[in-house]
């Protein structure tokens, strides 16, 4: 789709690719093979999800939210624009990639993560144990130190990174 919003609320046993150019696009209470959504500009919302393999969100300019979902894992990529992750739980990993924008995690979990945001903050909590390797040139860094867990990987060049284990 060019423009305009896409609401999607029907599950399916194969994947979903959504794309817009400018609008936003919702998809919430389904269950799917696999979710693939793209916008130019606008927002993502994904709320009550379960996938069985990757759901992957890609915002150009624009927000994310993801709340309430299970899945393999989550790839998400964007230049311009911010991502929440709430209560996201995936079996494999996160890959979160943005230009500007802040990542934020509550409640979440992954056996792997990485995250890089040239000028954006990392904030939030994460379920298990995390072995954090962090790289910030200007920001200051506030993370539990441990000796086991998952690999958890951020990058950030101008901003902060905050995070703790519920």
């Amino acid at each position: 789709m060019s423009t305009g919003d896409v609401n999607f609320c029907a599950s399916v046993s194969k994947s979903v690719n959504i794309e817009t150019t400018t609008g936003n696009i919702r998809v919430e209470n389904i269950s799917a093979g696999a979710l693939d959504l793209s916008v130019t500009t606008g927002k993502v919302n994904v709320s009550e999800v379960t996938c069985q393999d990757d759901i992957t969100v890609g915002v150009l300019t624009g927000k994310a939210y993801l709340t309430d979902i299970s899945c393999k894992s989550v790839i998400s990529s964007g230049t311009t624009g911010s991502i929440s992750l709430s209560n996201v739980i995936a079996t494999n990993k996160f890959s979160v990639e943005r230009i500007t924008g802040d990542v934020e995690f509550n409640g979440c979990d992954a056996d792997e993560i990485y995250v890089k945001t040239n000028t954006g903050n990392v904030t939030g909590s994460f379920l298990s144990n995390k072995v954090f390797i962090i790289d910030t040139d200007t920001g200051s860094v506030d993370v539990p130190k441990a000796i086991t867990g998952g690999r958890c990987e951020i990058n950030t060049h101008i901003r902060d990174i905050k995070m703790k284990i519920d």
